[in-house]
């Protein structure tokens, strides 16, 4: 048995324009055991929030509920740079947590085609982070196109990625890097940048299910 910890701590705002608090959530989630849900909290109306018993072990984190474009740019505990991995150990936490967004966050849109150059209108559209990052599940997302084969996701947290157009919901389990190896050379790769607004056209990815 480890001991657990208390953690507090408080959001800050990018650029100094605070926002009503209310229905926002901090949440962490296992770092290298997504079966294992860290936790949530509520974050107050004074910016201030407190977790308890936090196991022991590094976690991604993200703040539920922000406004369309926003992104957790920046978590410090103390000193330290926690964004990538909040790694609580044996010792007690003596220092608050401090997360800071921003609503610099990229955007992506663009619309999907199918082998025979028309809409794909069924099409499932997959933003995945690259690199070491891809243990993050808080950086993933995911959209159904709409009649006309658009996609759109805001509030992205600037990196790389591969964004893949897969032909039907639910068919690949993208968070299982075996299931998505066999499609890897199929996304299509894609930096972006703090406020970046980009227009990203993708082809349809077969994956055995017919696409209207």
């Amino acid at each position: 048995m480890f001991p657990s910890h208390d953690l507090t701590g408080r959001i800050e705002w990018a650029g100094g324009k605070k926002i009503g608090t209310q229905g926002l959530q901090i949440q962490f989630e296992s770092h290298n055991d997504p079966a294992y849900w860290g936790g949530f909290a509520p974050i107050k109306a004074d910016g201030t929030f407190f977790l308890p018993d936090v196991m022991q072990g590094t976690f991604d984190l993200r703040i539920a509920g922000l406004p369309e474009g926003y992104y957790l740019r920046s978590a410090l505990l103390g000193s330290l740079d926690v964004t990538n991995g909040l790694k609580i150990g044996g010792g007690a936490i003596t220092e608050p947590l401090v997360v800071r967004v921003s609503p610099a966050g990229a955007q992506v849109e663009g619309v999907v085609m199918n082998s025979g150059g028309k809409l794909a209108c069924t099409a499932a559209v997959v933003l995945i982070p690259s690199g070491d990052r891809r243990s993050n599940r808080f950086l993933y997302e995911n959209s159904a196109v709409d009649q006309n084969g658009h996609y759109e996701f805001k509030g992205v947290t600037p990196g790389d990625y591969k964004l893949f157009a897969f032909d039907h919901a639910g068919v690949v389990p993208y968070f299982d890097a075996a299931a998505l190896s066999g499609y890897e050379n199929q996304g299509q790769a894609a930096h972006f940048d703090a406020g970046d607004r980009r227009t990203v056209m993708l082809k349809v990815i077969v994956t055995g299910t017919n696409n209207p």
